[in-house]
């Protein structure tokens, strides 16, 4: 059962989010697709497992549970952004953040944060990252915590102006925090 309800749908301008479902599934991979690919393009190696079938975040169950939000235009049927809000750590998430530290359950644990690139040029990442913040209730969260590459330099400046707290590097992996507002 998913501990997070989306409060506003409307993200910003004619942007709008879902709680995805089973019929997302492909799109959704399509997009990781074509944004590895890109990422490839750039000379990134980062997200490299995921066209061949290794989901660590298991998309799958995260989407029957709930935690798979999905970004569209009004008007389009094309998948605008993604975005993996987990309720509770995975066997990553205890790697990266420790045992103790993840199981406390007061975190969401943001992953795959993906913008078709058509949109990248409007900010949508940045604008999702705050309609996170200010349009989904968290049962009994405070706090989403992250994971980023600790090479790709322009992807960690980016969370940090988004409002993401340096927490520490582990494993060639840059993790951050942010609070989330009292919505009360």
């Amino acid at each position: 059962m998913t501990s997070l309800q989306i409060i506003n749908p409307s993200v910003f301008e004619d942007f709008h989010a879902f709680q995805a479902t089973a019929e997302d599934m492909n799109v959704i991979r399509d997009l990781i697709v074509h944004t590895v690919n890109w990422l490839k393009s750039m000379g990134s190696t980062q997200w490299n497992s995921l066209p061949n079938e290794q989901d660590d975040h298991y998309l799958a169950n995260a989407i029957a549970n709930g935690e798979v939000i999905v970004f569209r235009k009004t008007g389009t049927d094309a998948l605008a952004g993604s975005v993996i809000l987990q309720q509770h750590p995975g066997d990553w998430d205890r790697k990266l953040w420790g045992a103790i530290a993840a199981s406390k359950n007061d975190a969401i644990y943001l992953h795959r944060l993906i913008v078709n690139r058509e949109y990248s040029s409007r900010e949508l990442g940045s604008h999702i990252l705050s309609w996170i913040d200010q349009s989904i209730q968290f049962t009994g969260r405070d706090r989403i915590k992250l994971d980023c590459i600790a090479h790709n330099e322009k992807l960690n400046a980016f969370y940090m102006r988004c409002g993401f707290t340096y927490m520490g590097e582990t494993d060639g992996f840059i993790i951050y925090e942010k609070l989330l507002p009292d919505k009360l």
